[in-house]
């Protein structure tokens, strides 16, 4: 019964008419829900627009009952909320309501009382300091504390500013009062005129320091009547409120995850343009592509897709509500990111298993390739799926279901693609093959460069994240914590595709490179070079004429065609070099190297 009281009263809070496309938190007086926090842009930046003047705006529902301190500052000013009393002071304020000292202020902050607070007794507020100060502190303005000093008659109800003199500050307090009381209870508007991480705080009061007679023997129920009984003897104050940070950008997401709308975008537009780059070089030497660059044409396309579906999630969070439509989306985005991973993992292989360039075919290990590639993609759905669907903290022993096969699988690719690029690189060495030997070991260099900015990265978040349980942990890195999260690593793989697709752009050599073989530049090969020259392309019957000197002349200009260019010779001049024109210029290298 009284879950589905506190059911109905979220629903009856989240209908309340607020303003639409904000970021919005639901503020209730249990414990865990009197306080939040998120980020606000006063101006736009460059990764958010602005459309709107921002301000935080608090309602309240109308079954609210009691009265409320209510509190809207930037988190820099924390540490003038409240103010110092004399030790003696607390001591006997203290020993008035029966209690220790340390013990009231170590249960007041670890929540193991009630909460509220006695507009005649300020020993329920006298909290531990939220600033590094280690004297206590009194936070609301009551009876006493305006007795002591601490605050004016005018400030009961609210929270005590101890700002020194001449200084400005950004904390808004307001008694709010519900019920039979006086009407107070907004709706309260804060503008925002500078960019920070900003706070809503409520703390439940009440309007005497004991309950009135007979209040002991009142019905304990979340019935109505009790509900109203009990607001009338003052202790009970229960309320539900909409906490609505309207930011200088239209939107439902914080202002900490809005960034990822503009970076999606961005990322959409960019593979689209390496889409078009490639595309236009395909169709230009299209009689000359490799089946590797179909492969790589596919990952485009599928990269322009994912980057799409990401970007049109993150619009969608932002202008709409719907949960079943939200969880729908976000395990569709966790498929296409999972097959993202699997189709960008296979490309790497078969491109360091030297696939097209060293090797026309890989044949059997082509489908090995393809089957892990599947079974990557399982494992990944499962992952994703399961994390969507299963909450972590009530997974248990079984996350390890999701979080094994899909390591083992990574760590077969990852074994995989090294030990077949170091081959490749040592067969092309041994082979003399110089030209192909640079694509791969600018493959390796990639490769190697991005294991060193994601190792330099997992220390930078590692620091970042090992004092996520520090109260300036979140006001610090708001601004940048989406960042860390997500737009690292969606950028380094960006950059990362984009380098290999260079290296391995169609060019009108594309189909020398892969049927020739690169002659030796060496004296050894060069030799070596001569003698089976000379024996695979001994005169035969058409070239019965050419006898002695002039025979061998021709042989060797006939075997030059093999030779593919390593300079900036184009594909014309290779033809013409293959017709015998070359004769009346000047030899290229390859000529003055195995003239003999």
């Amino acid at each position: 019964m009284r879950q589905l009281k506190r059911l109905s009263k979220v629903l009856t809070t989240l209908l309340l008419p607020l303003s639409s496309h904000a970021y919005q938190v639901l503020i209730t007086d249990e414990d865990v829900s009197r306080q939040t926090c998120s980020g606000m842009y006063a101006k736009a930046g460059l990764f958010t627009r602005g459309v709107r003047d921002p301000a935080i705006e608090v309602v309240f529902g109308a079954s609210s009952m009691g009265q409320v301190a209510l509190v809207i500052y930037e988190w820099r000013d924390a540490r003038y909320l409240g103010a110092s009393q004399a030790s003696s002071a607390n001591n006997t304020l203290d020993a008035a309501d029966g209690l220790d000292p340390d013990e009231l202020n170590d249960r007041a902050a670890t929540g193991d009382n009630d909460g509220s607070a006695s507009l005649d007794s300020p020993g329920a507020l006298t909290l531990r300091a939220l600033t590094d100060e280690p004297a206590q502190r009194t936070y609301i303005c009551t009876g006493a504390a305006n007795a002591a000093g601490l605050c004016e008659e005018s400030q009961l109800g609210q929270f005590i500013v101890s700002a020194p003199a001449n200084t400005s500050t950004s904390i808004y307090t307001r008694a709010v009062q519900f019920g039979g009381m006086i009407s107070n209870s907004g709706p309260f508007i804060y503008n925002i005129t500078k960019t920070g991480f900003y706070c809503v705080g409520t703390v439940p009061l009440s309007s005497s320091s004991a309950p009135a007679a007979g209040y002991q023997d009142a019905p304990a129920s979340d019935e109505p009547a009790d509900l109203a009984l009990r607001a009338s003897y003052g202790p009970a104050t229960v309320f539900t409120g909409v906490v609505d940070f309207q930011n200088v950008f239209k939107g439902n997401l914080p202002a900490s995850e809005y960034p990822k709308v503009a970076f999606y975008c961005v990322l959409t537009f960019l593979y689209s343009f390496v889409g078009i780059g490639w595309g236009a070089l395909c169709v230009k030497n299209r009689r000359d592509l490799l089946p590797i660059q179909h492969y790589v044409s596919g990952t485009i396309v599928f990269l322009i897709f994912e980057m799409f579906v990401l970007w049109s999630y993150t619009a969608y969070l932002n202008t709409s509500s719907n949960i079943a439509v939200a969880r729908f989306l976000l395990v569709f985005v966790a498929m296409v990111n999972a097959a993202r991973n699997s189709a960008s993992f296979f490309l790497l292989l078969i491109t360091c298993m030297g696939f097209s360039v060293v090797k026309p075919s890989l044949g059997p290990v082509m489908n090995k390739a393809r089957i892990l590639a599947v079974i990557h993609f399982i494992f990944g759905v499962l992952y994703s799926v399961g994390t969507v669907v299963i909450p972590l903290e009530s997974a248990g022993i079984f996350i390890f279901f999701f979080i094994i096969p899909l390591a083992l699988s990574l760590t077969a690719f990852m074994m995989w693609i090294m030990y077949s690029l170091n081959s490749t690189i040592a067969d092309l060495t041994a082979r003399k093959q110089t030209f192909k030997k640079l694509m791969f070991t600018r493959l390796y260099r990639i490769l190697i460069g991005a294991i060193i900015v994601i190792a330099s990265f997992f220390v930078i978040s590692s620091v970042s994240f090992s004092s996520r349980l520090d109260d300036n942990y979140a006001p610090d890195t708001w601004q940048t914590r989406w960042f860390l999260l997500d737009g690292w690593l969606g950028s380094l793989y960006f950059i990362v595709f984009a380098a290999i697709a260079f290296v391995w752009r169609p060019t009108p050599k594309n189909r020398l490179l892969a049927m020739s073989e690169e002659l030796a530049q060496d004296d050894d090969g060069a030799e070596s070079y001569a003698v089976t020259s000379l024996l695979r392309n001994r005169p035969d019957d058409r070239d019965a004429e050419s006898i002695g000197k002039d025979a061998e002349a021709h042989s060797l200009v006939r075997n030059d065609e093999t030779v593919f260019d390593i300079g900036e010779e184009d594909l014309s001049d290779s033809d013409e070099a293959s017709s015998g024109r070359h004769k009346d210029r000047p030899p290229s290298y390859q000529d003055r190297d195995h003239q003999v």
